[in-house]
């Protein structure tokens, strides 16, 4: 990521999709970095739940294009799945009603 100016706002749509586990992280600390020493906000797309629970001070979760909660990713935790200490997955599947896993795991055919 290139940045020439130091903006106040920092758009990323999937930064880490594609990217190998060492990349991943250092681009994590860049965000880091970006959103801490420039006071930077950084507005972050992701479907790695992962990823937004390690970066988010906020998130806003969307469901079939609807925004069906917004908060920190504790407050989302423990709403949702119950326990601060619970994953944003498990808050997720809760928050939207879908199941863990898929009804039938296994394919129909080969």
């Amino acid at each position: 990521m290139g940045l020439v100016r130091r903006p106040e706002v920092l758009f990323l749509d999937e930064p880490t999709t594609g990217l190998d586990p060492g990349s991943r992280a250092d681009l994590w600390d860049l965000v880091r970095r970006v959103r801490d020493e420039h006071s930077t906000t950084v507005v972050l797309t992701t479907h790695y739940l992962d990823e937004a629970d390690a970066l988010a001070d906020r998130l806003v979760v969307i469901d079939h294009g609807v925004v069906v909660a917004e908060g920190s990713p504790a407050a989302l935790k423990e709403e949702y799945a119950g326990s601060a200490a619970a994953t944003l997955q498990d808050a997720f599947l809760a928050l939207t009603g879908r199941p863990a896993t898929p009804k039938e795991s296994a394919p129909l055919s080969v």
